[in-house]
């Protein structure tokens, strides 16, 4: 026979019935304190803790692992140089190898562009972004360092020739001007004379364009700089036609001020230079015209994982340009 359930009023008397409070006074069988329910007197229960038992599980990495560098990729004529460069420092050899990509890269530069198709103009400059990411005091600026000391090597040697050579051209430099200011002499006689005919004036003209053709002024190759200015960049670039390295130890030092809104034009040019193909003109009032045909940039540094993390997450929180990515 089933249970009976309980009316309603029934159970809202028993949940409306208050429970017994405890009782205080001054005196009583407690001898003046206040007198304790039976409660009071059981243990408080402690919840039970099992005794875990095992090796902890491994954490994921969300990061694929990054495969060492094969010393079988390097180059046979200069792996035994980049092996001691890794072997002198104790630093991987990623480090030297990855800088000797781009400091070659950057000497060829706009001389030679690779055409991936066989029927297509589309080609792509060797030159190269490379920045070497690594907790601090793992030798990457050390191993880069020595690796930038073929290209600083040659640039003394580029420095060398100019200092030569500048003799020289100075010399024909005045030649070129006295025969100028002789040529301004006659058509300046010819012209007061007021007896010159058409044959004439074309004789002179052809002579001007020809000592203004010899007129060659002196300039010194530089293969790399530290200076990052859009004006000094295009300066250098009008006397290296294959380009220019840029040599940044703290990578992200650059990046955070390209992050800058008034940066911009700065930004735009770095991305532009990473092509390395496309002129570059610029008219400022008081400084002028400044121009290149021709820009070709490339870049080498260091910076920490730390530092790269947090700029890829902002990048792929809609700040993309690409930027990174040429890296």
């Amino acid at each position: 026979m089933a249970n009976k359930e309980k009316p309603v009023s029934a159970v809202i008397k028993s949940a409306k019935k208050p429970k017994p409070s405890r009782k205080t006074g001054s005196g009583g069988n407690n001898g003046g304190g206040g007198s304790k329910s039976a409660n009071d007197n059981k243990a408080v229960s402690t919840p039970h803790l099992s005794v875990w038992k095992g090796e902890p599980n491994k954490m994921k990495h969300l990061l694929p692992p990054v495969k060492n560098l094969d010393e079988n990729m390097l180059p046979d004529p200069l792996k035994p140089w980049l092996l001691d460069v890794s072997y002198r420092m104790q630093a991987p050899l990623d480090y030297s190898a990855s800088a000797m990509v781009t400091v070659f890269g950057s000497v060829i530069g706009a001389g030679c562009r690779i055409y991936p198709k066989k029927i297509d103009n589309w080609g792509v400059t060797p030159n190269v972004f490379g920045i070497a990411i690594g907790d601090p005091s793992v030798l990457k600026t050390p191993a880069q360092a020595e690796v930038l000391k073929l290209i600083e090597a040659l640039q003394f040697k580029y420095r060398d020739i100019y200092e030569k050579e500048k003799t020289d051209i100075e010399f024909d430099e005045m030649m070129a001007e006295g025969k100028l200011k002789k040529l301004q002499t006659e058509i300046k006689q010819l012209t007061a004379a007021e007896n010159f005919d058409a044959e004439s004036i074309a004789l002179l003209k052809e002579e001007y364009r020809e000592l203004s053709e010899d007129v060659v002024t002196a300039t010194r190759r530089l293969l790399k700089t530290n200076e990052t200015s859009i004006q000094s960049m295009t300066e250098l670039q009008k006397m290296n036609p294959r380009g220019i390295l840029i040599h940044i130890d703290e990578a992200m030092g650059l990046f955070n001020m390209l992050e800058m809104p008034q940066n911009a034009d700065l930004r735009a040019y770095i991305l532009q230079g990473w092509n390395g193909f496309g002129a570059y003109t610029d008219y400022k009032v008081g400084r002028g015209l400044t121009e290149a045909s021709n820009i070709c940039l490339s870049l080498i540094g260091t910076s920490q994982p730390d530092k790269i993390e947090a700029y890829v997450r902002n990048t792929q929180s809609g700040a993309n340009d690409g930027l990174m990515q040429r890296n």
